[in-house]
């Protein structure tokens, strides 16, 4: 896929981000994609953030950051953009190498909106042993639930976000470890994984959550936040018990 087969809106959007990019860092700018559901599709209005990986020259970076000079400078411009109907723009630095544990960006499932990408693309292998890795750590009970101890609205939504944030991995990894083409399941809108998920349950717990996550964001409440977060916490228990349960004693036999 190629920046011009998407909504005309969205190419202004990144071009402008990226003229910003190169006019503040120049030829030290390698790369810069786009990626998640602006491309991939199941973008969810009020949610859904604009996604962008830009990679740089090392020697550019500080402690795996920019010069706070450059970053003030960046955001100055970056300000006059229009982002709707994104929630925001979320950009991500990186250097010309991944660090241990992290993989390349999976084939298909971004765009390349300047520069050359200068790591290795994530292989079908490689995202199998990534969800195997993190559904073994994953949390049932994740640390950001202690926000909940907090109140204010601000607080809560931010929780509904980082729930989110969480969750929509957690679906491709699942789904991951029951398909036969992880690159295929990894070009999929997250929407359309629900009917993949292996298990009844799995299924309507991650149906409820994103009509709640609609719901939520047509009219905000703390209590439709509540529920919301509530049925997230469900969806990782349901997953980690049918990893546990299911996936690796099937593997064991």
């Amino acid at each position: 896929m190629n920046l011009e087969m998407l909504p005309v809106h969205t190419q202004e959007i990144v071009n402008k981000a990226n003229s910003v990019f190169l006019k503040h860092i120049g030829e030290d700018v390698l790369c810069l994609i786009l990626h998640g559901s602006a491309v991939k599709g199941g973008v969810i209005n009020g949610s859904s953030d604009l996604d962008l990986k830009l990679y740089v020259k090392d020697q550019l970076l500080k402690n795996g950051n920019l010069p706070a000079k450059l970053i003030f400078d960046i955001q100055r411009d970056l300000q006059s953009i229009n982002y709707e109907p994104f929630n925001y723009i979320q950009c991500d630095v990186h250097n010309d190498h991944l660090p241990d544990g992290f993989i390349g960006p999976v084939p298909g499932s971004y765009v390349t909106v300047s520069g050359h990408l200068p790591v290795p693309e994530a292989t079908h292998e490689q995202l199998k042993e990534s969800a195997v890795v993190s559904l073994k750590e994953l949390k049932t009970a994740p640390p950001f639930l202690m926000n909940l101890l907090d109140l204010g609205h601000e607080r809560i939504d931010r929780t509904v976000r980082l729930m989110s944030t969480q969750l929509f991995p957690l679906l491709y990894q699942v789904v991951t470890l029951t398909e036969q083409d992880s690159i295929r399941v990894w070009n999929l809108p997250k929407t359309e994984l629900v009917p993949l998920l292996p298990t009844t349950e799995l299924q309507e717990i991650a149906a409820d959550f994103f009509d709640q996550l609609t719901a939520y964001y047509v009219q905000k409440s703390d209590a439709k936040a509540l529920i919301l977060i509530e049925t997230g916490v469900d969806f990782f228990i349901e997953s980690k018990s049918w990893f546990e349960r299911g996936y690796l004693l099937n593997k064991e036999r």
